[in-house]
C-alpha cells in the first residue's frame, strides 16, 4: 500500500484489498504497471485527517469488512479482466 502525501490518490497491489476498496465505490483512476506488477490506483480522499482508503483498508486486513459478497465477487471479476486486457 503507497498513499500519495496530498491524499488524493492510494495505490496498493493486492487484489482482494483493491477489490473490497473498488466494491466500497471509491473510484479506481489507474493501474501502475511495474515490470510485470500491477497497482491499483484509487482517487483518495480525507476524512476526520484520515484518508478514506487507509480506513477502507484498515478495516480490510483487520476483518471489519461488511459487504455483500456478490458486490465482493464482481470488483474482483472487473479487476482481473482489468489487469487481463493489458496482459493480453
Amino acid at each position: 500500500m503507497e498513499i500519495n502525501n496530498s491524499f488524493k490518490t492510494y495505490q496498493t497491489k493486492d487484489l482482494y484489498e483493491s477489490a473490497y476498496l473498488y466494491a466500497k465505490g471509491v473510484p479506481l483512476t489507474d493501474l501502475n504497471w511495474i515490470g510485470d506488477k500491477c497497482f491499483f490506483v484509487f482517487q483518495n480522499t480525507e476524512t476526520s485527517g484520515k484518508s478514506l482508503c487507509e480506513q477502507l483498508s484498515q478495516q480490510f486486513w483487520f476483518g471489519e469488512c461488511l459487504i455483500s459478497a456478490k458486490s465482493y465477487y464482481q470488483a474482483i471479476t472487473t479487476l482481473k479482466n482489468r489487469i487481463f486486457q493489458r496482459q493480453g
